[in-house]
C-alpha cells in the first residue's frame, strides 16, 4: 500500500519557486494497533494564526533547508521532537495551494517503531495518531468564495474537526491509497 509514494526524483525547492511561499508538511504514517495511522497535531491555542487547528507537523522553508524534505523533517523535529532517524521518506503528494499564498508539499513517510514525541508547547497543544480508516467518514461541502466554487473537506475525529489544508491533504492521501 505505501509503495505508491516512492520518490521518482528528489523533491527540491527549485521546482516550486514560482508557486507561492514554499512550505512542506510531514504526513507521517505508522502501523499501530493492526492499522495504518497518521500523525497529526493540534496547534497551540495562543498562536496568532490557525490557533487550535488540526495540522501536520511542518512549516515554511528556511534559507538553510536544502530541500522540502529537509523542511518537513526539521519542522517535525522542532514541533513534536520527531527524530529524523525514525522517519523513512517514501515520496510526496501533489502540492496544495492555500488561499493565503502558501504552496504546501506533503512529504509522505513511514514512521518506524521506537520514536518518541516531545511537544514544543509554544507551537503545539497536542499530537495524536488518527486511524486512516477514519477518512471514510469525510464530508464534502461546496461553497462560493470570492466568486470561485470550492469543494471543502471536513473529517470528524473524536472531539475534533479536521478541515482546511489538512483535510484536503488527507482526502488526497486517501484517494491515492485506496
Amino acid at each position: 500500500m505505501l509503495h505508491r509514494f516512492m520518490l521518482q526524483a528528489p523533491v527540491q525547492m527549485t521546482n516550486y519557486a514560482n508557486t507561492g511561499r514554499a512550505s512542506s508538511v510531514l504526513v507521517g504514517l505508522h502501523y499501530h494497533q493492526q492499522q495504518w495511522q497518521v500523525l497529526l497535531t493540534q496547534r497551540a491555542f495562543h498562536l496568532r494564526h490557525h490557533r487550535g487547528q488540526i495540522a501536520f507537523p511542518g512549516g515554511k522553508v528556511d534559507k538553510q533547508d536544502k530541500d522540502l524534505i529537509h523542511t518537513a523533517l526539521r519542522e517535525s523535529q522542532e514541533e513534536v521532537g520527531l527524530a529524523p532517524e525514525y522517519v523513512n521518506v517514501l515520496g510526496a503528494l501533489p502540492q496544495f495551494n492555500t488561499g493565503t499564498g502558501f504552496t504546501i508539499t506533503p512529504i509522505v513517510a513511514q514512521l518506524t517503531s521506537g520514536y518518541a514525541l516531545q511537544i514544543d508547547k509554544n507551537e503545539v497543544h497536542d499530537a495524536f495518531l488518527m486511524p486512516l480508516k477514519q477518512l471514510k467518514h469525510r464530508h464534502y461541502w461546496q461553497t462560493n468564495i470570492r466568486g470561485k466554487q470550492h469543494n471543502l473537506v471536513f473529517i470528524p475525529y473524536r472531539n475534533r474537526l479536521i478541515w482546511g489544508a489538512t483535510a484536503a491533504i488527507l482526502d488526497n492521501l486517501y484517494q491515492q491509497m485506496y
